[in-house]
């Protein structure tokens, strides 16, 4: 059986002799100075050999402490060599996935483990990219792409269409109950409307939508808007009952699943854009990435047709 210091100790003391100081090598490693003089104590104690000259402005190694310095770092170095291979080895085996920040957190991610459970073997790295990524030097092996035209046409990329964006009024259960005259759009000056300054037209677009289809307009005082920067801030701002926003999916999905949000009247307007999965040609052979391609399409089949088979749904089940 091996007989070695503490690994705590030996980078107590490699950091110690690389500032010539206890209280940066404290500072470098996040401990305090004692821990640092402590930890130096313990491994000389453990050596039989004082490794440093205490001085008041710093600390001096001992003829002993620069031998076996050299022994530490080169075994630092080949552990460091040994993180990073297996680190390489873990990505390579990995899926690596590039999509918008907004659509990993509020869409796929809460989804993810399902797919790990049907597939333990494959493992999903997600990448926030928010521009096209260049698969030819990029070690990304997919990405979901936003496309308004809805053909998903990307030279020299294959393209399988997934989520549509429809749109739809929502709110909390709470904000409902206060103002149950929301669901018949009996809207005034008390109530707020929550606005993504990302899609600035939505709520005037979304009622144009919907007066068109009843030949009604919407009378009244008018209510007030509150903007927000993000989907994910005009959702958590309504969740936690600050006014009515407009779920947009796939956004709005888990509040919806989660009972966090309710939708609140059965106009659903669809925005004539849609989420793809790419890749290149050359990627379509790649076993694990048909496991996600074909789990995600199922997946976000299952996410459409809540909207597109009816328009008139049980608006407050769902």
């Amino acid at each position: 059986m091996r007989h070695l210091p503490s690994f705590s100790a030996l980078r107590a003391f490699e950091a110690a002799a690389r500032f010539g100081s206890f209280k940066e090598a404290a500072d470098a490693l996040n401990l305090s100075t004692s821990a640092i003089s402590h930890q130096i104590r313990t491994l000389e104690k453990e050596l039989g050999q004082v490794m440093f000259e205490r001085h008041a402005n710093g600390v001096i190694l001992t003829e002993s402490a620069r031998l076996y310095l050299t022994y530490i770092r080169s075994a630092f170095d080949q552990l460091e060599k040994g993180t990073e291979l297996i680190q390489q080895n873990q990505s390579k085996n990995a899926l690596r996935i590039s999509l918008l920040s907004t659509l990993s957190t509020l869409w796929l991610i809460p989804r993810l483990p399902q797919f790990n459970r049907l597939f333990p073997n494959t493992k999903i790295e997600l990448v926030d990219h928010s521009e096209l990524i260049d698969f030819s030097i990029s070690r990304v092996d997919a990405a979901i792409r936003y496309d308004f035209s809805q053909k998903g046409e990307w030279k020299g990329l294959v393209a399988h269409p997934l989520i549509d964006e429809y749109v739809f009024p929502v709110c909390s259960r709470t904000y409902l109950e206060e103002h149950p005259e929301v669901v018949e759009l009996k809207w005034n000056s008390q109530h707020t409307l929550l606005l993504n300054s990302r899609h600035p037209t939505e709520w005037e677009t979304w009622l144009a939508n919907k007066e068109k289809k009843q030949s009604k307009k919407k009378t009244g005082s008018l209510p007030s808007v509150v903007t927000m920067d993000t989907s994910n801030m005009t959702l958590m701002a309504a969740k936690n009952g600050l006014g009515i926003a407009l779920g947009r999916t796939p956004f709005v999905d888990q509040f919806i699943e989660n009972s966090e949000l309710v939708r609140i009247h059965q106009n659903v307007h669809h925005r004539g854009t849609r989420h793809f999965l790419v890749y290149p040609a050359d990627h379509a052979n790649h076993p694990k990435l048909i496991q996600f391609r074909d789990w995600l399409i199922t997946t976000s089949a299952k996410c459409n047709k809540r909207y597109s088979e009816s328009l008139n749904p049980n608006i407050l089940k769902n």
